[in-house]
């Protein structure tokens, strides 16, 4: 029987990682969902608990606009910056220091009385920690599991969403009954979890006794770590193809020899301590001003930026998530122009993510039983992103509204989820350099929308021209890729005639 459990927790979590301690692999899933629920928890009640106080102190929807490009620009940016952090700390460790940050950040926006201070708090210094935070809670489950990492990904995000239900109502009770400021200290409340989830993103050494090859695995840092995490990060995506799954062949044996190799340097370190001590810290500090040196380098790779086919790739995607990001966190700006009580604000917010629920959960299931390639979702999902908005404007009362923002709820997985498969499908071998570039394309595009919602509004005043403008960055997504598909085909087309006339 104990034979038998081993080898089905074998199977579900990584090669290195001890059977017996499997169940570590599932306090690191309760972890990672804390945070996806406490990153996500500002973006679902932002309008709720900010959009009054905005409103006194200024425009709503520039502030909302501003605020919040400027936390996905640095978010993105502080991303690029934990990929390289990673190759030389542990998870644990940028993680906790992520989570410190974040807390900081949420407390100290109790204090603000201005645009400025709380962009700076809330935009900049919680960007931050969450850029830190959000990369090494994803990167710790990824180090873990295998064969369940999509189901794990899949039950993460949907117990985030659940939440996401639950959130407006919730921050509504509070802002009725105890203000902006309470509402502002219950938020930071909620980021101290992020402190414990992300303490145990790593095994202790406790846990570590039994294995001294699990050991080295993990706590060495060498320099093909950059490798091995480039290897093991793709290969969960697309298992089924042939180069992944030579990927993480290629990764097993780097993880063999990264304890081999280690072993012999503890050894040698010893008797050259006992020898010449200064010698040994010369060689210590050379080998990891090199490790940093080849982490940044490899990470800083910017040929693929000069690839037009990325460009037009990671410039739809980041379009296209950007926008819909941006829709939600002004649409109580939006429904309360349009004549919405809190209440009502709240149950459609509520209704939005319970449809972002099930869409998430029908959409797992689908993309498993087909082959449709993961841009294909994301391009028909903006389509039809952009159909359901322009109706949604369109219409004249409450309820035909609320149903069309329903229905706009179960376009979002659409949009949402496929980006990370879609990197993989097209560099499965440089899924690493590919994924952070397409972060900051990402950040750069947010830091473009945000302030430009802003002027839009100024100059209209009205909130419908900014919500066009939005669509309008679906509609150049949509544009560009359906030219590019076009050409392409065109391409695949002319070459299989001319090699069926050489054939002839």
């Amino acid at each position: 029987m104990s034979m038998k459990k081993n080898t089905q927790d074998s199977d579900i979590v990584r090669k290195g990682f001890p059977s017996d301690e499997a169940w570590y692999g599932y306090v690191v899933f309760v972890a990672v969902t804390i945070i996806a629920i406490t990153c996500a928890l500002p973006l679902g009640v932002f309008g709720i608990i900010y959009g009054k106080w905005l409103s006194t102190i200024g425009d709503e929807t520039t502030g909302t606009s501003i605020a919040n490009g400027m936390f996905n620009t640095i978010m993105c940016f502080t991303g690029l910056a934990t990929n390289i952090l990673l190759n030389t700390w542990s998870c644990r460790t940028v993680g906790t220091i992520g989570a410190i940050i974040c807390v900081i950040g949420s407390f100290s926006v109790v204090f603000v009385n201005d645009l400025i201070s709380f962009i700076f708090l809330y935009s900049v210094i919680q960007g931050m920690g969450y850029g830190l935070l959000f990369p090494a809670s994803l990167t710790a489950l990824n180090n873990v599991f295998d064969k369940k990492l999509s189901f794990m990904m899949g039950a993460s995000q949907a117990l985030m969403v659940a939440c996401c239900i639950l959130m407006p109502q919730c921050a509504k009770f509070i802002m009725d009954n105890y203000g902006f400021r309470v509402s502002v200290l219950v938020l930071g409340g909620v980021t101290l979890l992020n402190v414990p989830a992300a303490i145990v993103l790593t095994r202790f050494q406790c846990c570590d006794k039994k294995s001294n090859q699990d050991n080295v695995f993990v706590s060495i840092k060498s320099k093909s770590t950059t490798d091995l995490v480039i290897n093991v990060s793709v290969e969960p995506l697309l298992k089924k193809r042939h180069s992944l799954r030579k990927a993480s062949i290629q990764g097993d044996f780097k993880i063999l020899q990264i304890a081999d190799r280690a072993a012999s340097v503890v050894s040698m370190n010893r008797d050259k301590r006992k020898l010449d001590n200064n010698n040994d810290e010369k060689l210590e500090v050379e080998d990891e001003k090199e490790s940093i040196w080849v982490s940044v380098k490899s990470s800083m790779d910017m040929s693929l930026l000069t690839v037009p086919k990325y460009l037009n790739i990671t410039i739809g995607i980041s379009l296209s998530s950007t926008s819909d990001i941006f829709f939600i966190t002004i649409m109580p700006v939006v429904l309360t122009d349009l004549g919405f009580n809190q209440s009502e604000i709240a149950l459609t917010m509520s209704l939005f993510f319970g449809s972002d629920l099930v869409s998430r959960t029908l959409l797992s299931v689908v993309m498993s039983c087909t082959h449709i390639k993961s841009r294909y979702w994301i391009l028909g999902g903006t389509i039809f992103s952009t159909l359901v908005r322009v109706a949604f404007l369109l219409c004249k009362e409450h309820l035909a509204k609320i149903s069309t923002l329903v229905v706009l709820g179960f376009s979002r997985s659409f949009i949402q989820t496929p980006p990370p498969l879609v990197i993989a499908e097209e560099y499965p071998d440089g899924f690493a350099t590919a994924f952070s570039l397409y972060m900051v394309v990402t950040g750069v595009t947010s830091l473009i929308v945000g302030p430009l919602m802003g002027v839009v509004k100024t100059l209209t005043g009205s909130t419908e021209m900014v919500c066009h403008l939005l669509t309008g960055c679906n509609v150049i997504c949509v544009i560009s890729w359906v030219c590019e598909i076009a050409i392409g085909f065109r391409k695949s087309k002319d070459t299989k005639e001319c090699v069926r006339h050489d054939n002839v």
